[in-house]
Parts: C-alpha cells; structure tokens; sequence
C-alpha cells in the first residue's frame, strides 16, 4: 500500500512538473515581450484599431502584420469580414528600428449600432528572425 501512494504521488509532481513548463514555454518568445489590441469607436462610427507592442529589444520592425477587421449587423448572432489590412499596403502598422509600437494601427468608417472586433496579428522581427501572434479584441 505504501509503495502505491508513494508511485501515485510522484505521479502527481512529475504531471505538474511537465505542466508547468509547457505553459512557460507556450509564453516565451525571443521576440514579443508584451502586446494587446483594443477598438475604439467615436459617435460618428469611425472604428480604430489600437495597437501596443512592447518587443523584447529594439527590433527592425514592430508592430502589426495583419488586421482582420469584423462586423456584425444582428447584435453578434453573425459576423462578416469588412476589412483586412497587411502591412505591406498600411505601413502605418508597422514602426522600425524601435522595441516599443504604441499607436492607432489603422480606422475604418463603420456604421453606428453595429458591433466590431478585431484579429490582430502582432509582430516583432530582426535580421535574427522575428515571431507572430494573433490577438482577439474585445467587442465593441
């Protein structure tokens, strides 16, 4: 019986072990320190897609790869792309030579009494290489 418990228990402090390391892994990057993305709305409609990337150095370019812009005419039952932005054709999403992006990536004229929310993929790179990742906004 006590061989049984003392197997159980390491059992036990091996999983969460291997647990813990994974959700660090899962976290880390060389490149993105910190980021989030938010829209904000004024009373005309006019959506924007605020954007703030805190690298892990100073990097070539930070910033926001691709904006994925969504709506919903029903109250959120049902969503459709309006708009998607790359920063090849906005490079006002993107900053260079700087560890930090905190600005209004992009606007759009969106339509009041409507919903909107983003995917914003984040984005931080170098001459070493550079890593991405996709940020869900709130609704609004």
């Amino acid at each position: 019986m006590k061989l049984s418990v003392k197997r159980i228990a390491a059992f036990i402090m091996a999983l969460a072990l291997c647990l813990g390391t994974t959700t660090a892994s899962a976290r880390s990057s060389l490149y993105l320190s910190a980021y989030r993305a938010w829209l904000d709305a004024d009373s005309n409609g006019e959506i924007s897609v605020c954007v703030d990337v805190q690298a892990t150095d100073d990097m070539d370019e930070v910033g926001a790869s691709r904006i994925q812009l969504l709506e919903s005419q029903d109250g959120g039952k049902t969503w459709e792309t309006v708009r998607i932005y790359v920063k090849s054709l906005y490079p006002e999403m993107i900053d260079t030579n700087i560890s930090y992006y905190y600005d209004v990536a992009v606007t759009y004229a969106g339509t009041p009494g409507y919903n909107y929310y983003a995917i914003v993929t984040v984005y931080a790179g170098d001459s070493t290489g550079s890593d991405s990742r996709n940020y869900v906004t709130p609704v609004i």
